[in-house]
């Protein structure tokens, strides 16, 4: 029985646990790309790799702010930006 009490505060403190400057940045920078605002989103995602120059920013997968900025510069007509991005992307993943 304390097993299971041990274990469910231990969970119930990771859920409430304060994002990083580097999710910060990532999820305003995704925010922005889901909108349709691609080159409002570089600043956010170059910020987000800065403080984590792996790209995970949270979200389990090294090289994911560098795919979305890679995408972000793409749509924003930027195309040898995009492909220094996704390339790290994929040297990281």
């Amino acid at each position: 029985m304390s097993f299971l009490i041990i274990f469910t505060f231990e969970a119930e403190a990771q859920k409430k646990k304060k994002p990083s400057k580097a999710e910060v940045y990532y999820t305003n920078g995704h925010e922005q790309i889901n909108q349709g605002h691609h080159a409002d989103a570089i600043p956010f995602l170059e910020k987000a790799i800065k403080a984590d120059p792996t790209g995970n920013c949270g979200t389990n997968t090294k090289g994911k702010a560098h795919n979305d900025l890679g995408y972000a510069y793409y749509r924003s007509g930027d195309t040898i930006r995009a492909m220094q991005f996704y390339n790290e992307a994929l040297r990281l993943n």
